[in-house]
């Protein structure tokens, strides 16, 4: 198999179409899990099972493909550290102005 025959599978099939819901599959297992859950299908009755295997998706699913997802923006084109540098401003601000 060459690394370019590999299809996007969705962990849930009805599922986000997203990193956390996709994985790397063959075309045949891609055809063979069908919209079977991935528990349903590829378990130690699937000829194709190994225990590593399974654990290398269940950690991809669960954390690491949060390291390839930037983390989300309370408000647009603003960084977190900016927003958290005006809160704090602003708690200053309330704190000189409730002293007075």
């Amino acid at each position: 198999m060459k690394l370019y025959d590999f299809h996007k599978e969705h962990v849930v099939d009805e599922g986000k179409n997203d990193l956390r819901n996709c994985i790397p599959s063959c075309n045949k297992c891609n055809s063979q899990k069908n919209t079977n859950s991935l528990n349903n299908w590829y378990n130690i009755t699937n000829p194709n099972y190994t225990y590593e295997r399974y654990c290398k998706i269940y950690q991809w699913i669960r954390y690491d493909h949060k390291k390839y997802i930037m983390p989300k923006r309370r408000y647009k084109s603003q960084h977190m550290n900016t927003r958290l540098k005006e809160i704090e401003q602003y708690i200053n601000n309330f704190k000189k102005r409730s002293k007075i």
